[in-house]
């Protein structure tokens, strides 16, 4: 230590000056190239032989021995050495002050060395951003904004790399090295830390301190503004929010940025409503800042009472809009819950989750709760994704929109069409999205699938509103965002896109859509004024310890759903906590769904409580899970499917509903001869003796023909329910059928005599049982309509009813070839007669009588299993109409060709009226209650399920919309699925 040093040393006034003499001495006693390389790795945070190499551009250096020995260098976890921070910045100023240009070409080489690392990882990104404030402002600058923002924002949400970046930036603040204008960025990312964290007081004065008017950044103004206004509106200081908040509205103003514009403007109008006794500026306000909604040109007035064809279909879809999402769903939505414009109801604050907007290129901002839904979704371009956690809303925000776009819709006939769609379905079709929005279209608003897909949707003026993106298939659900995708490019639609924020964010395709609103979870202050306002006063202040002492309790609470239910199901979560675990959020919610059910079952008025709440549970596990797999939220009893079976039971679902239907069949066909038998009985020996006797016939013949239709019907499903190819399922049936009746006919007439003889006199029957064979799904008639047929649709089935009257006529002919049926003499013309008359019957059940009706879907189903009841009025009009009209023809032919009249009632009833039934809604009656029957059987749903259902929206579980029934929310509906698959697994394993 020479004397020079000590005189220094002993010169030295503070510690710092101490200290860098005592560093300097150090770095005396290096060598030249360990002392350059020493200064090099004071510009990094931390550094490795490959970092530090880059930096001092030295591809040959090969070791850190000399370094990493020095007693101001330690090892970095994980990354290799840094320089103590307390030397690192005494090495930074010094080299700073000494040799600026040699500090810039160090951060150039240690920018450029992290551009070239995995920039995905946030550390890096930070670093390259560092070394660029220096060596390339300009540069840093534009990384310092983008980056903070987009670390702010959706879908990053990161703000512990918000902070990081502007604790890097303000070391360089402070040290004296940074511009302008990054050190006003770097403040202000800062402040916004600061208030996030609740930290007010320091936000204010990072903000204070920017010194954006020289640097007349608009952006940042704007920013500075916003948030000193927050602030003070949070502080209670009106005046100087206002004062912030126009200053805010100017920049935003100039920059474009309308939506910004209009969040505070919303905050002036709120802060100087009034009443407010701090009403200040008034003379300054912004009145309108939106821009205007366009409005249309006039349209040409229809005369009153006429309207065109594509109004009636627009009415229409306005109309099913409106029954089955605006009044179905949304009106019948949990009524705190789901208030997202954070309107009282009784008094009470709904817990309402607030909502983030994005736009790219700009700060989210937090949405006003008076800043229409509408405005924002116009100003966006007719674009928007809306996100959100489980349960906190996204459904009910969608259907707001829906309820302020379908109101202008309705006063305005050019402004967009709304039209919902749940995407859940598409991932069982997939295809091209037009394909499915027009099947979906044709479903769910009764739309021709051909008018859709070629028309409505091609050319329509449409707002797409897209609901349940996540409950598409995970395997399926990038398609589905690439199919949106490519229609939207097609197609100049508005469209609005649903989906869970976690299931969003993990895929890999993004839509094309630049605004986003991010519905946020619900604050600590939020559940406890909830709790305070809601919960029962004995109750109170237990929930708000029991939230404030549990962290899995309170964030699983930030769901809005969750929070509605919990001061329900606080008594039953006390008594189960326990065995249920409460260690992670996901318990939880688990215990809240179990707890709330077991609260509402509980209220029941059932005698025998405990055997009701057991099969309650299980009947609606299963009711979930089977509404689950079909893709829907709202349960309609007529939309009960075989496929809700498990694969073991669908034969001996087949095997219920082949007896059932052949019973029904064999009555119908004794019923029949009964009516035949009185006809020519009422001819030979009076009417009253005819009746008489042809009820005598009735009741001999029902019974036994009913047993004998319901055995053959059973035999025929069970033996083809494994027949992969539906028509031959069909053939294999009717043939069953055929030889198992012709063999009794052929007992008495011979077998081919009995084989055309059932063939003639059984062809209903054959081809009814064919019927049932064919199909597996049940297809109700719930509505029957008379259409003025088109020529197209007329010539469609004028071909058809010819199909079947030529093989008609060839039957005829065919049946000659006998020796004769019943003693009738073998001739041509009683061949051509039977034959006419085989083929009118399937000229018209076949071709003509399908040109005049229909069997739509219906608009709506006021009334549970209403539709059950109208499949079977159905099949017994059209069948009464039918006959009605076959007797008159059949009445004219026996008098042309002089035919005995009872021999052509027995043709006509005994096929025709058997036929119809099954086609026109008989067949689907008797699946749909077999069904019911295995159903109960089986214990997965009651026997008695509409009263049941009736029960389950009494107690709070379920809603009731028209004829349908829905959870009380989506997310209920999956606890319950979830349980019905754990019942299924443990069955599984005990099996």
């Amino acid at each position: 230590m020479d004397a020079d040093f000590l005189t220094r040393l002993g010169q030295a006034t503070t510690e710092a000056e101490r200290e860098w003499l005592l560093l300097e001495m150090t770095m005396g006693q290096l060598s030249a190239e360990v002392e350059t390389a020493v200064w090099a790795t004071a510009i990094p945070h931390w550094f490795d032989i490959l970092y530090l190499a880059a930096i001092l551009d030295d591809p040959q250096l090969d070791s850190l021995d000399q370094i990493s020995s020095l007693s101001f260098i330690e090892q970095y976890p994980g990354r290799g050495f840094n320089m103590h921070e307390r030397s690192r910045r005494y090495f930074l100023d010094n080299l700073w002050q000494k040799n600026p240009e040699q500090f810039r070409l160090y951060s150039a080489r240690a920018a450029a060395y992290c551009a070239g690392q995995n920039l995905s990882k946030p550390e890096w990104r930070v670093e390259q951003i560092y070394h660029l404030l220096i060596s390339d402002p300009q540069q840093g600058s534009s990384l310092l904004r983008e980056w903070g923002m987009a670390w702010q924002n959706f879908p990053y949400n990161d703000y512990e790399q918000v902070e990081a970046l502007a604790r890097v930036a303000l070391e360089h603040r402070d040290a004296g090295r940074l511009a302008v204008q990054n050190e006003n960025w770097a403040l202000y990312w800062q402040a916004h830390i600061d208030m996030l964290y609740g930290r007010d007081a320091v936000a204010v004065d990072s903000l204070a301190q920017m010194q954006v008017e020289a640097g007349q950044d608009l952006t940042l103004i704007a920013l500075r503004n916003h948030a000193k206004g927050d602030i003070y509106r949070r502080q209670g200081d009106s005046a100087d929010a206002v004062e912030a908040y126009l200053a805010a509205f100017a920049a935003y103003s100039e920059l474009g940025q309308t939506l910004n514009a209009a969040i505070v403007q919303a905050a002036i109008n709120e802060l100087t409503a009034v009443g407010n006794e701090t009403v200040t500026h008034e003379a300054a306000i912004p009145k309108v800042i939106l821009q205007p909604i366009e409005k249309s040109p006039p349209l040409e007035e229809e005369p009153v009472g006429r309207l065109s064809d594509e109004q009636k279909i627009r009415q229409t879809l306005l109309d099913n809009v409106k029954t089955a999402w605006l009044d179905g769903v949304l009106q019948q939505a949990v009524p705190y819950e789901l208030t997202l414009d954070m309107q009282a109801e009784a008094g009470l604050v709904s817990p309402a989750a607030a909502m983030t907007l994005h736009v790219p290129g700009q700060m989210d901002q937090q949405l006003p709760h008076n800043v229409p839904l509408l405005d924002v979704f116009i100003q966006s371009g007719r674009s928007l994704l809306i996100l959100g956690a489980p349960a906190s809303g996204k459904t009910i925000a969608l259907l707001q929109l829906t309820r302020q776009l379908h109101a202008r819709a309705l006063a305005d006939p050019q402004v967009p069409l709304p039209l919902v769609f749940n995407l859940s379905s598409w991932g069982q079709k997939r295809g091209s999205l037009l394909a499915w929005l027009a099947n979906e279209a044709h479903l769910q608003y009764q739309v021709g699938r051909k008018y859709a897909r070629e028309t409505l949707l091609p050319q329509g003026n449409l707002t797409l509103l897209l609901d349940g993106l996540d409950e598409v298939p995970l395997a399926a659900r990038e398609a589905c965002v690439d199919a949106i995708n490519e229609f939207l490019a097609q197609y100049n639609h508005d469209v609005v896109v649903c989906s869970r924020i976690g299931d969003y964010e993990a895929l890999q395709s993004r839509l094309k859509l630049a605004h986003a609103i991010v519905l946020q979870p619900l604050t600590n202050q939020q559940i406890r004024t909830f709790i305070k306002q809601v919960a029962a006063e004995d109750q109170r202040e237990a929930l708000l310890v029991q939230v404030a002492a549990e962290r899995p309790l309170r964030e699983a609470l930030r769901s809005p759903l969750l929070l509605n239910l919990y001061p329900q199901a606080f008594a039953e979560m006390t008594a189960v906590a326990d065995t249920t675990g409460g260690d992670s959020v996901a318990a939880r919610r688990e215990n809240i769904f179990a707890a709330y059910v077991d609260t509402a079952v509980a209220q029941s008025e059932e005698t025998d409580k405990v055997d009701f709440q057991a099969q309650s549970k299980q009947w609606l596990a299963f009711l979930a899970k089977g509404m689950q797999q079909a893709s829907t939220t709202l349960f309609f009893v007529e939309e009960l499917q075989p496929t809700w079976l498990p694969p073991h039971l669908l034969r001996r679902y087949r095997t219920f509903y082949g007896a059932f239907f052949g019973l029904i069949l064999g009555l119908l066909y004794a019923l029949s001869i009964g009516v035949v038998s009185g006809l020519f009985l009422g001819v030979s020996s009076g009417i009253s003796s005819g009746i008489i006797l042809g009820l005598a016939v009735l009741l001999l013949s029902g019974v036994l023909i009913g047993l004998i239709g319901a055995l053959e019907g059973a035999v025929a499903l069970w033996l083809t329910t494994n027949i992969r190819h539906k028509w031959l399922r069909a053939t294999i049936g009717g043939a069953i059928i055929w030889l198992s009746l012709g063999w009794g006919y052929g007992l008495l007439l011979g077998w081919l005599n009995g084989q055309l003889g059932s063939l003639l006199f059984l062809f209903g029957m054959i081809i009814s049982i064919g019927m049932g064979c064919l199909t597996f799904d049940i297809q109700l008639r719930e509505q029957v309509k008379i259409l003025r047929p088109t020529s197209q649709r007329m010539l469609k089935y004028v071909k058809r009813g010819v199909f079947f009257l030529f093989v008609g006529l060839i039957a005829g002919l065919v049946l000659v070839l006998a020796d004769g049926l019943y003693g009738w003499q073998s001739r041509l013309g009683t061949g051509l007669f039977f034959g006419l008359l085989v083929g009118l019957m399937g000229g018209f059940v076949g071709g003509a009588l399908f040109a005049f009706l229909d069997t739509p879907p219906v608009n709506n189903r006021p009334h549970p299993a209403g539709g059950v009841r109208a499949s079977l009025r159905n099949a017994f009009l059209i069948t009464l109409v039918t006959i009605i009209f076959f007797i008159a023809v059949a009445w004219l032919i026996s008098q042309i060709l002089n035919e005995n009249d009872s021999i052509i009632l027995a043709v006509v009833l005994l096929n025709i009226l058997l036929i119809t039934f099954t086609w026109f809604g008989g067949l689907a009656w008797c699946q749909h209650w077999a069904l019911r029957f295995v159903f109960a059987r089986q214990g997965l749903l009651p026997w008695r399920l509409v009263p049941w259902l009736d029960e389950m929206v009494a107690l709070g579980l379920l809603r009731r919309v028209g004829g349908g029934y829905i959870f009380i929310h989506r997310g209920l509906l999956e606890y319950f699925a979830g349980e019905a698959a754990t019942d299924t697994s443990a069955s599984s394993a005990q099996d």
